[in-house]
C-alpha cells in the first residue's frame, strides 16, 4: 500500500507539471455571445474563427470588427 501511494503521488505530480505549461494558441467561437467576448478580450491573431453571424450588423454589435 505504501508503494501504491508513492506511485500515485509521482504520477499526479508528473501530470500536474506537464499540463500547466500549455497555453491555448488559437480560440474558436461557436455563438454570437462568445464571438463578441472574444473580439473584445483576445488579440486578433489568437482568433481562429467566429460564428456565421458574427459579421451581420443586424445582430452583432461588433460586426465591423469580425
Amino acid at each position: 500500500m505504501q508503494h501504491f501511494k508513492k506511485i500515485v503521488g509521482f504520477v499526479a505530480l508528473f501530470l500536474w507539471g506537464t499540463s500547466t505549461h500549455a497555453a491555448p494558441q488559437k480560440i474558436v467561437s461557436l455563438n454570437l455571445c462568445t464571438d463578441q467576448l472574444l473580439m473584445l478580450l483576445a488579440d486578433p491573431n489568437q482568433i481562429a474563427s467566429l460564428s456565421k453571424i458574427a459579421d451581420d450588423p443586424n445582430v452583432s454589435f461588433l460586426a465591423e470588427r469580425s
